[in-house]
């Protein structure tokens, strides 16, 4: 977090799970990372706005996701 001007970004994230005997690997990876993204998503980006019962957000383009250079390697 800059302090001077309140950017966050993410330099860093460690994931640590247990997948038990994994059939694909690549899968795993796969839902690992994608799970990582949306945790930073939620986090940082996603604002479901909602003001006496009306939704405030209502379509995408008010409503942010992380796209590939708001992830950091994971």
């Amino acid at each position: 977090v800059d302090l001077d001007t309140g950017h966050v970004e993410v330099t860093r994230l460690v994931s640590v799970n247990d997948v038990g005997k994994a059939i694909n690997p690549q899968l795993v990876e796969g839902q690992i990372e994608g799970a990582a993204a949306q945790a930073i998503g939620w986090t940082l980006l996603e604002n479901f706005i909602q003001k006496d019962g009306r939704t405030l957000t209502p379509h995408l383009s008010n409503y942010l996701i992380p796209g590939v250079l708001d992830i950091a390697d994971v």
